[in-house]
């Protein structure tokens, strides 16, 4: 069975935080759960515009990153989501992904 952990960050737009801080979790949980594989999703797609043009990366929401997933024919994902952690700023919109997971579940 293909499984995933999708971390799920929140609202940042300093491409250093989003680097240091989310790689770090990212690198932690793969140590923790090699059964799985590690995704990222950022939940505003403000916050995608911002960051991906100006430092050359491709950055998923909540609902892309899910239906790669299910292209891929993963069967078990978990999310971990850092809203409201040290990730969070208020200026930004946060897409709660969970509205959007049913549509996703088999």
């Amino acid at each position: 069975m293909k499984k995933a952990i999708v971390v799920v960050g929140t609202n940042t737009n300093d491409y250093d935080i989003l680097k240091a801080g989310m790689e770090s979790i990212e690198d932690k949980i793969k140590g923790k759960f090699p059964d799985y594989e590690v995704r990222r999703a950022i939940s505003s797609p403000i916050v995608i515009g911002k960051i991906a043009p100006k430092n050359d990366l491709q950055l998923d929401t909540t609902q892309q990153v899910l239906r790669r997933l299910q292209r891929e024919g993963y069967q078990e994902v978990i999310f971990i989501s850092l809203k409201e952690s040290y990730l969070s700023t208020p200026e930004y919109h946060y897409d709660d992904p969970s509205d959007k997971l049913n549509a996703y579940i088999i």
